[in-house]
């Protein structure tokens, strides 16, 4: 990065004055340009060096000339440099209080000296600088390059680093806590708050700088850690640390810290791909245990052997069935969130397998010496685990879970978990996690494939209404279900209180229903719900 301090050290400007700002000789130097009116806001940059002989302020008021100074503060402009001429043999007072206010350094030049000569000078230091990055920039590229066509790990890719920078790296897996790095006297660490980060001219990089306390050799010392997020493409979060960072990281650091983050993302992705495939394979013998596919013991035994389940144990089925209130919402958005789940339940419970199909995920996961209360607690900790994220929060999930099986008997454990959540998206049940056990009665139901032993439930009174007037019915299948109250039901039916009284004394009217008579609301009920299962059924 060149500086102003830097450009007064050329050789046309050496022996030459600086007036005044020279609190802002660190300032940073991107161009120059001869200065030929004051409408700064059409053509100046930041980090631009102006070069003047007062020619563009002739004539101007104490307002608009103030205007202009505020605008090149605000601009960044690195600084001015002042050629006197035979007009002008001072510099004049206005200019020295302005860049002395705002901190732009201001350097008199003679007459004699060019602005040719200033400007090729301070190009021709920032080419060069620029060529000597880039050349960095490769030399670090091919090294690292090298280092991926061997096949090297993340160990050898922060060693090369660390040998790059000469500073201790590590790198961190943020929700396992796991660290990786080339001196791990380093790893004990506190944070004690978070700095801001300085941005670097030629590397846009996103990074945070922290203040921490260290542990070494049972001393406690404050240094600077500074982090680099390397995105990944599972639940993973991995970050690129640097310790001990006590000097100002140069545009090269920068560069070789791009380079090292590349690298690591290329291993990430490899390890990545390969633990997709593994799991693609595992995830078609979970699918055949439970979509029943294998008839043959022996095909069983098989998958259960490769997949490591224990015969002896029970086991349950646990349904996700999700969907995002994002429409763009990507499919690597979705990969995440599955990794995550998968990551919280290989956390909560043992034996965990799992099989994926689009917005759905099942797991089996072992049931012995767990009550279903406990099993709905653990997944319940996970929703709130992935709701308190924010790359997941816009994800609803609903999960359903089987009785206890055998694992002979998974295929009967996810016919129970599908029809769950197909009765509770045929009743348009909110409830986050419902098991098989939960739907009491209707169990009867979804396990008789006898839709004729189904309708004998139904009486004549209701079918008619299903057909002739479902307004009517669906009136008072939710009056039932509000407990007859006639405003509840309203709101659930979005009508008026005395419309919803209108239709129940229709249906006491027509079809002299007695709604206190207990025993024939709950068949009635029951019936209706029948009448909802049976298209779902066929």
């Amino acid at each position: 990065m060149l500086k102003m301090k830097e450009v007064c050290q050329f050789n046309s400007l050496r022996n030459e004055r600086i007036l005044s700002g020279e609190k802002g000789l660190e300032n940073r130097v991107t161009g120059a340009m001869v200065m030929e009116a004051i409408d700064i806001e059409e053509w100046g940059r930041e980090g631009q060096v102006l070069l003047t002989s007062n020619y563009a302020f002739e004539g101007l008021t104490v307002e608009q000339i103030n205007r202009f100074f505020v605008s090149a503060n605000e601009m960044g402009i690195a600084g001015i440099i002042f050629k006197k001429n035979r007009l002008v043999n001072r510099v004049p007072d206005y200019f020295i209080e302005n860049c002395d206010k705002y901190n732009l350094p201001l350097i008199e030049v003679n007459k004699k000296l060019t602005y040719e000569e200033i400007i090729n000078e301070i190009l021709k230091s920032l080419i060069n600088r620029n060529a000597l990055l880039l050349q960095s920039y490769y030399d670090n590229h091919q090294e690292f390059i090298q280092l991926m066509m061997n096949q090297a790990g993340i160990e050898d890719i922060l060693a090369t680093l660390n040998k790059l920078i000469n500073i201790p790296v590590s790198l961190l897996e943020k929700v396992e806590g796991e660290l990786t790095g080339t001196d791990d006297s380093f790893h004990n660490y506190t944070v004690q708050n978070k700095i801001s980060a300085e941005q670097k001219e030629q590397v846009k990089a996103d990074f945070d700088q922290f203040i921490v306390n260290y542990v070494r050799e049972g001393q406690t010392y404050q240094s600077t850690l500074i982090a680099f997020p390397i995105p990944s493409l599972g639940h993973e979060e991995y970050e690129l640390l640097l310790h001990g960072v006590e000097r100002s990281l140069s545009d090269m650091d920068f560069m070789a810290v791009t380079n090292t983050v590349i690298a690591i993302q290329t291993e990430l992705v490899k390890r990545y791909t390969l633990n997709q495939q593994n799991k693609s394979r595992l995830n078609e013998l979970v699918s055949d245990l439970m979509y029943g596919r294998l008839t043959k013991t022996e095909d069983v035994q098989e998958a259960v052997r490769l997949l490591k389940i224990n015969p002896a144990k029970s086991y349950r089925i646990i349904q996700f069935y999700f969907k995002s209130s994002d429409k763009d919402c990507s499919a690597a958005a979705i990969n995440r969130f599955t990794d995550t789940l998968v990551y919280l339940f290989n956390s909560s419970f043992a034996d965990v397998f799992y099989a994926t199909r689009q917005e759905k995920i099942s797991f089996i996961v072992s049931a012995d010496n767990l009550t279903i209360s406990e099993i709905k607690r653990k997944v319940e900790d996970s929703l709130e685990y992935l709701a308190s994220h924010k790359m997941h929060n816009h994800i609803q999930s609903h999960i359903t879970i089987s009785n206890d099986v055998s694992v002979e008997n998974l295929s009967e454990g996810y016919r129970q978990a599908v029809d769950t959540q197909k009765i509770m998206t045929m009743w348009d049940d909110t409830t986050s996690i419902v098991s098989y056990q939960d739907l009491g009665l209707y169990q009867l139901f979804v396990e008789t494939d006898n839709l004729e032993s189904l309708n004998r439930f139904v009486p004549e009174l209701i079918r008619e209404l299903s057909q002739s007037n479902p307004d009517l019915l669906k009136t008072l299948y939710v009056f039932i279900n509000t407990n007859q109250n006639y405003s509840e039901a309203a709101d659930t039916l979005f009508v008026h209180p005395k419309t919803v009284r209108y239709r129940i004394n229709r249906l006491k009217e027509l079809y002299h229903i007695d709604f206190k008579n207990p025993e024939e609301m709950l068949r009635y009920n029951i019936a209706m719900r029948i009448i909802k299962l049976t298209p779902c059924k066929q």
